[in-house]
């Protein structure tokens, strides 16, 4: 943070690019979106074209917004449970049960970002959790922008990029595989599965342009795609080594 009250600090996520500006010299462009912060380093979004919170942008999180504990129950911003998926995180406070589910709306000034792919923290462990945790807002959603924090004059611009219509990503594969390295199928969403794949089953590799793959982080990142992506995956079964089709669809 005291580097951030020092000077201007550009984020191009688009180029990959981190840009300083001495505050005298930086001048706001006029594309975008100016967003007073608070004394905290928050800012005020509107949830579901009603909610209005009091956030902060993380970019050390991986999420679009990861919503606080006391925040989903007070304001009701729970999907139903069939329209859940759930998931554990982990940060600086240790592992907290979280669920992923879909906001209608992120709107930030006059910026409206639809259909967000959420993080419900239930936890009572975690830096989000108690009465006073504050949500946070990370880079999946900030990556749609080139974001500049101009903390000398209390604000953050907000210019939309290339990416600030594409799809929020997870796991649209109805898959859940269990913590390790050997990928065993824990419980799939909508059983039976279609593709033929069964709890306990373990996935051995996916497809990819570059021919079969092992790495957990490829088969997960695969499972992120699009819906309607049709992924060749292969399983073990026992001594059987099956190769299956999924298509991947929406689940929130």
């Amino acid at each position: 943070m005291e580097v951030f009250d020092r000077v201007v600090v550009e984020l191009k996520y688009a180029d990959g690019k981190v840009l300083f500006h001495a505050p005298a010299a930086f001048a706001d462009r006029g594309t975008g979106e100016a967003l007073p912060i608070d004394d905290l380093g928050r800012v005020n979004t509107l949830i579901n074209g009603k909610t209005l919170l009091s956030v902060m942008f993380d970019t050390g999180s991986g999420g679009a917004i990861n919503l606080a504990p006391a925040t989903v129950l007070r304001e009701g911003l729970a999907p139903p449970p069939e329209r859940r998926l759930g998931t554990v995180v982990s940060g600086v406070g240790g592992q907290t049960a979280a669920f992923q589910g879909l906001l209608e709306s992120v709107q930030l000034g006059q910026l409206t970002i639809p259909a967000v792919v959420a993080i419900f923290h239930e936890g009572e462990a975690g830096a989000l959790a108690g009465d006073d945790g504050i949500s946070v807002i990370g880079n999946q959603l900030l990556q749609r922008f080139t974001v500049t924090f101009d903390f000398p004059r209390r604000q953050v611009l907000l210019e939309p990029g290339p990416w600030f219509s594409k799809p929020f990503p997870y796991n649209r594969s109805g898959l859940k595989l269990k913590p390790g390295a050997e990928m065993i199928v824990e419980t799939i969403r909508g059983a039976p599965d279609p593709a033929g794949i069964q709890v306990g089953d373990q996935v051995v590799s996916v497809m990819t342009e570059k021919g079969w793959t092992p790495e957990r982080t490829t088969v997960e990142g695969r499972f992120r795609e699009a819906a309607g992506t049709k992924l060749k995956v292969k399983i073990q079964r026992g001594k059987k080594e099956l190769e299956r089709e999924i298509v991947l669809k929406e689940l929130l």
